[in-house]
């Protein structure tokens, strides 16, 4: 859930058997919050629906539970922590959605379309989750140049060797 669908720890342990809409949808308490009007509607990826099934959720309430006892959010850091501890894995809960925002963003190309589903409020945000690669800069710098030049422009890189106006900063 953090890792497929970018979702914050706080949202997983408040996910409820009724937030589970069928068809592949989710509703999401942004930040854990129950207020159904802060609650946005997710696709849920196969990934995700197969491991949901295999886990067993309940016919109602809490999908996560411990002894039958509600989770917290902290409580949910921790039992991440202490799996990923055992299985010698350096990383956190909250390393899943960074890992989330950066597979995202590099199928959507589309920062907004990120933004929206990490539920950020503005695009700086969502900026500092994403981790690009030189491979990654590349690529995206290809396709902008084939743009340009299926628009009959210049690339980036001609116009930068024709003699023009210097620039500053």
């Amino acid at each position: 859930l953090g890792a497929d669908m970018g979702l914050r720890i706080s949202e997983i342990v408040t996910i409820t058997a009724e937030d589970l809409l069928g068809d592949r949808r989710m509703l999401v308490h942004t930040k854990g919050r129950m207020d159904p009007a802060e609650a946005w509607v997710a696709p849920i990826p196969m990934s995700v629906h197969r491991t949901l099934s295999d886990y067993g959720v309940p016919s109602s309430g809490q999908v996560f539970t411990r002894n039958g006892k509600v989770i917290t959010a902290s409580q949910g850091s921790n039992l991440f922590a202490r799996f990923f501890r055992q299985h010698g894995i350096s990383a956190t809960a909250h390393m899943l959605r960074h890992r989330f925002a950066t597979v995202a963003y590099r199928n959507a190309e589309s920062l907004e379309v990120v933004q929206h589903l990490m539920g950020h409020e503005v695009p700086s945000t969502t900026l500092g989750y994403i981790e690009l690669t030189a491979e990654d800069k590349a690529r995206q710098w290809e396709r902008l140049c084939q743009a340009i030049e299926s628009l009959g422009g210049e690339t980036p890189v001609e116009s930068a060797s024709q003699p023009g106006p210097a620039r500053t900063g």
